[in-house]
């Protein structure tokens, strides 16, 4: 098994190679997971801690801070910090069958669009989030509806209900005001 310093000169190397992007910043810590979980006798959160710790330390590394801006610093260590745990998570949940990605639901969608979004906004990243916002998230088709025509029976039934609804909220938000101070 590799010693940790085995592991973060695998990661400055690649990061050498490769750039100092995102994109290798992903793919080390797949390759990262993948090896560390080899240790059987660490709990999983201990497994992450040693990725994490891994990926900041080759990205403060001498020769790889030099290679990046201070912003494009910043944005992978927070990465690191917001992202990489949860993709490590989702990659789990596949590997174990908990995640279909071949019929996604809207709800398994949402989230995960809704993960990075948090991410991004925690990382400080508004040009991201506003990023992910605008990707349109599946909508499920409409369930189908009945080509009859509701009887005049239903249509009155319906609005009963509803100004009774009305006039239920109605009592209550007056019956619970605060009273008057004058």
């Amino acid at each position: 098994m590799p010693s940790a310093e085995d592991l973060l000169q695998q990661v400055i190397q690649r990061f050498q190679l490769t750039g100092v992007n995102t994109q290798t910043l992903l793919r080390s810590a797949t390759d990262l997971a993948q090896q560390v979980n080899q240790f059987r006798d660490l709990k999983g959160r201990e497994k992450m801690e040693i990725v994490q710790r891994t990926l900041r330390d080759a990205l403060q590394h001498p020769t790889v801070r030099q290679q990046i801006t201070p912003d494009l610093f910043e944005i992978l260590m927070n990465t690191v910090k917001y992202v990489i745990p949860e993709a490590i998570t989702l990659i789990i949940n596949a590997g174990r069958g908990e995640f279909n990605f071949k019929k996604p639901s809207v709800g398994c969608i949402s989230s995960l669009l809704s993960c990075f979004g948090t991410a991004a906004a925690a990382m400080g990243a508004p040009q991201l989030q506003q990023l992910i916002s605008q990707i349109p998230i599946p909508v499920p088709p409409p369930s189908p509806v009945s080509e009859k025509e509701p009887s005049e029976e239903e249509l009155k039934s319906r609005a009963e209900s509803s100004s009774s609804i009305q006039i239920e909220l109605a009592s209550s938000t007056t019956a619970s005001a605060p009273p008057s101070t004058s």
